[in-house]
């Protein structure tokens, strides 16, 4: 799904203004609600507790080699000769820049290295991670935790689809809603829910046994063809409210079909499709091509592009992506792994001592 994801926002920046990017970022936002809610209840069943501390440097050593050496370095680089406004970097940095790109309007691409403004969704997601992190905290204490997940999810996935429908109502601009965290979170926050209620089915199947509709055939094509419907309905007032939702249940059932389903023909298919060794190594690498792949297509000027031109050039961002995947990411992880099991270490003897 990653892959799929990622694929999307590339050949969408490429030219190709029929693929629809903004999915592909929606289904980022998804899959990211699901996993960081799906390994944060994992840890509560093996170890009892939260530890924050290890959250966010498992964090910083996904997200910062990449965004150094693929966008401040760069950066860097391209303020030599032209004006960068390094405010604007910083909000990058720090994960603000969704409301630069708001503020700025028309001029928000302006200041930063070309190529580089895709980062207002990592910023988006980023902010999620640091306040969900300090909320799990609390709520990770408590027996009644699944059920406060449940329950925040609920909200955060609602709440922003009324934001949308008032904000679209009240004359609000479009920027205003595609960038707000606020008008956004909620594909986030169905990742979340998903993540909940299918750690409650594993926990105790005959609580919510419904959850078992997700691996029928029937429910992948639905939320395919969901899906596949909110890429061709063009309405102005539809894609600036329901459609982000929409989006979101569809990525989401995917999801779980591909965590419950188990035989058949199309379940056959579909393990065929996902599992094949390109779209396994995009999905990696998505990361990399993320920030990678529009500087490349900015410095190309794929605008000016014929379409054989700029399917070549997308290929080469995705190639080039996959390299930096190898020679950035995967000796972070090796890094990331080292340190969690020298702390998993530390841990176990401190706990010793104490007994």
């Amino acid at each position: 799904m990653r892959a799929v994801a990622v694929l999307l926002v590339v050949f969408s920046h490429a030219g190709f203004k029929f693929i629809p990017g903004g999915a592909g970022v929606t289904i980022f936002f998804v899959i990211s609600g699901f996993i960081i809610t799906h390994l944060l209840l994992r840890e509560q069943e093996r170890a009892g507790t939260f530890d924050i501390v290890a959250f966010y440097v498992r964090r910083l050593f996904k997200l910062a080699p990449p965004f150094l050496l693929l966008v401040l370095i760069p950066t860097s680089i391209y303020a030599l000769a032209n004006n960068v406004e390094w405010s604007k970097v910083s909000s990058q940095v720090f994960f603000a820049y969704n409301w630069v790109k708001i503020g700025d309007g028309v001029e928000s691409s302006t200041g930063v290295l070309p190529g580089s403004g895709v980062v207002w969704s990592l910023a988006i997601e980023e902010q999620f991670y640091i306040v969900f992190a300090l909320v799990w905290l609390v709520f990770a204490t408590t027996h009644k935790s699944r059920r406060l997940v449940l329950i925040s999810s609920s909200i955060f996935a609602l709440t922003p689809l009324a934001l949308r429908f008032m904000f679209v109502n009240t004359g609000t601009t479009m920027e205003r809603i595609y960038y707000g965290t606020d008008t956004r979170i909620d594909a986030i926050a169905i990742g979340a829910l998903s993540a909940t209620i299918f750690a409650i089915w594993r926990e105790k199947p005959e609580r919510i046994q419904w959850i078992r509709m997700f691996g029928n055939p029937a429910s992948l094509i639905l939320s395919c063809s969901l899906l596949l419907a909110t890429f061709f309905w063009r309405d102005t007032y539809f894609r600036d409210t329901a459609r982000y939702s929409l989006q979101a249940l569809a990525a989401a059932a995917i999801l779980l079909y591909g965590l419950l389903a188990s035989d058949g023909k199309i379940f056959k298919i579909f393990s065929a499709l996902v599992n094949a060794w390109p779209f396994q190594i995009i999905g990696l690498a998505s990361y990399s091509l993320y920030l990678l792949h529009d500087i490349l297509l900015q410095w190309w000027n794929t605008n000016e592009a014929s379409v054989p031109a700029a399917i070549s050039l997308s290929l080469i961002s995705i190639l080039a992506g996959c390299v930096a995947w190898i020679v950035i990411e995967r000796p972070a992880e090796v890094l990331k792994s080292n340190w969690s099991r020298r702390r998993f270490k530390r841990k176990r003897i401190g706990d010793g001592v104490r007994a």
